[in-house]
Formats: structure tokens, sequence, C-alpha cells
């Protein structure tokens, strides 16, 4: 970086998470013309790191620093202003952007900055709605099934995604009723749909939830890597999400012109739906 003046976006938790992150960092950069880092060392610094650092996937083009190598003494969990300043070219202002609001002020920030936060709007970056699609395209061709490649090509598919898993720890679980409702009322919308299930509890849906005969569930729960299974997701007609970011991000990158995304009107169990941002204004709620 030698004497640069930069902006380091730290790139934190799940796919879902390092998107909107990603997404942030490059319309910052775009907007600003300043130079815009990733700091990816959340990945690296842990001997068994619970996720993955999965940008790596995808056609982006913002550079990566690799925090642990140039500033090994630093605090990782309170990223003290104070210790970045030991390095002339680096960060030495602090942003931390703590919940889901949509803040305009962090939209055009300049100058010698460290910014860890959420990102989780799309306010943040729709102008460069073009660019990024672009860029958020996979490196890799995905190698699908035959059968689930025809099923694709039908006309009214519509994935949906039932996240359990880990948010049981948090009772954060949609409930079976949000699917029933959402699965009633794109039915209403576009006549026949085909549903493309993907879960991480695959057994629970098929003994509680009733998507068939019209129904395809993407298993067993490993046969994708995460990327995969999002570009999958896109690649459906229309999408029925959880209250997750990966899967907001598979209908986000869904290109369909005329694609209907329903989400759940309660986002967070604590929180009214008009204190969150993160449901685009177009989306249905349910």
């Amino acid at each position: 970086m030698g004497g640069t003046i930069v902006i380091v976006v730290r790139i934190w938790e799940g796919l879902g998470n390092q998107l909107f992150q990603y997404a942030y960092a490059r319309a910052l950069e775009l907007r600003t013309g300043q130079k815009v880092y990733l700091d990816i060392s959340e990945y690296e610094m842990k001997p068994e790191p619970v996720r993955e650092y999965e940008l790596c996937h995808f056609r982006i083009r913002q550079p990566v620093i690799h925090f642990a190598k140039v500033l090994p003494f630093v605090n990782r969990d309170k990223y003290y202003a104070k210790d970045m300043r030991r390095l002339k070219y680096f960060p030495v202002g602090l942003v931390k952007e703590d919940d889901c609001y949509f803040k305009q002020e962090i939209c055009e920030l300049k100058g010698l900055l460290y910014i860890k936060g959420w990102f989780q709007s799309e306010k943040y970056f729709k102008e460069f709605t073009h660019s990024i699609r672009e860029e958020l395209y996979p490196r890799n061709k995905i190698s699908i099934s035959r059968k689930l490649k025809r099923i694709l090509e039908f006309d009214n598919t519509v994935s949906v995604h039932i996240r359990r898993g880990d948010f049981k720890k948090y009772r954060n679980i949609l409930s079976d009723e949000y699917y029933e409702r959402a699965k009633k009322m794109i039915s209403r919308l576009i006549g026949e749909p085909y549903f493309i299930i993907f879960s991480d509890d695959i057994p629970y849906v098929k003994q509680n939830m009733n998507f068939e005969p019209r129904c395809f569930y993407v298993e067993p729960k490993y046969l994708y890597k995460d990327y995969e299974e999002l570009m999958i997701m896109s690649r459906c007609k229309h999408n029925i999400i959880a209250n997750s970011t990966f899967s907001w991000w598979g209908a986000w990158l869904n290109c369909n012109e005329n694609k209907i995304v329903i989400a759940p009107k309660k986002w967070f169990p604590d929180k009214l739906e008009k204190d969150v941002n993160i449901v685009p204004d177009e989306w249905l709620r349910v």
C-alpha cells in the first residue's frame, strides 16, 4: 500500500454478511474514488475458523489485506485506533456500524479509516447494482446435476430457503406458517410454482411442510458449497427467503426482471418491521 491513503473494511461472519460488506466497500470506492481494501484476517487468525472466507469464489475487484501479517499486535476484538497509528500508512480512524439501520452518513466516508459493520441494506450500494452484480459472478463453472439443471429451465421455479440449524440456538427460526402463507401467495401470483427447497434440515421440511408434488429438495446438505447454492437460488425465477442474509443475496442476484421475492415481515424477533432496512421496497412481505 505504500504511503497511499486507504480505507480498510473488515470482512467477517458467513457468506451473506461477507457479500453485504463487500458491496458496501465496493460502492464506497466507486462513490468516493478512494482506495478500499478488505481485511480478511478474521479467517486466518483462528486455528479452525467457524466460517470460511468465500468472496474468493467471485470475480471481485477489491484488494485484500492480511492484517495479521502486517499488524500482529492489534487487539483483534476491539481494533483500537491507537494501535493502528503505529503504522503511518495504516488507518487511524475507527468507524463501527453496530446495527442493521441504514446510515447515510457512512456512505461517503473518506480518510485513513478502518470500518467494521453489517451494512445490511441495499441502500448502501443500489446505485452500483449493475457493477456489483457483474462482479458477484462465480470464477468457476458450477457443476449442477442433470435433473436440477432441467428443472431450473421451468418457467415458475421458486427457491425456498428454510434455515434452522444455528437459528434454533437464537430462537430466530421462522414459523412453518410463514412458509405456508408465502407458498399460498406465490401460488396466487404465478399459477403453478415449482419449489426448489434449500435447508440445513431437509428431514424436518419433508415431515412438517407440504411442498410436494411440484418440488425438488437440494440434498444431501453438503452436495454444493455455499456459494454454489447461492448461485442456484439466483437462477430460480422467483424466491421465498428466510430471515437470512444468505437467501437475501440469492434473491438479490436473481436477474429475472419480473421476479417475485417474498420475505418475512419481521426480520428479527425483537424489532418492528419499520425498524429494519434490509428488505428492499419492491419485495413482498408476509
